[in-house]
């Protein structure tokens, strides 16, 4: 119980908000969420770009020891940081349903 009344105390004082679309309520709320798309599948090399295979090219391998690279979102995607950073280092379970909607 007494966290449940921590829980609500941070909630009238610092309520969230959608990353997308700034509706109160919500980290991603389930409007924004509905249209949220996955990128596909990585099919070339994360160093060089040769095409063919998702795993590191022969070439690239010489240089880095990294047998290959997957993600279903890129970082750069401002959106998916914020998501993630919020996820990470603040702790915030809710997002974990935009992850799941992700990796199916």
């Amino acid at each position: 119980m007494e966290s449940r009344l921590c829980e609500l105390a941070v909630e009238a004082l610092f309520p969230r908000f959608c990353v997308a679309c700034t509706r109160e309520g919500f980290l991603l709320c389930q409007t924004c969420l509905d249209h949220w798309t996955p990128v596909a599948p990585q099919v070339s090399c994360a160093f060089c770009g040769r095409g063919g295979s998702p795993r590191t090219c022969a070439d690239c391998q010489e240089e880095v020891y990294l047998d290959g690279l997957s993600y279903f979102v890129p970082y750069g995607n401002a959106l998916f940081r914020e998501l993630l950073t919020s996820w990470k280092y603040h702790g915030d379970r809710s997002v974990e349903a935009v992850f799941k909607k992700s990796l199916r």
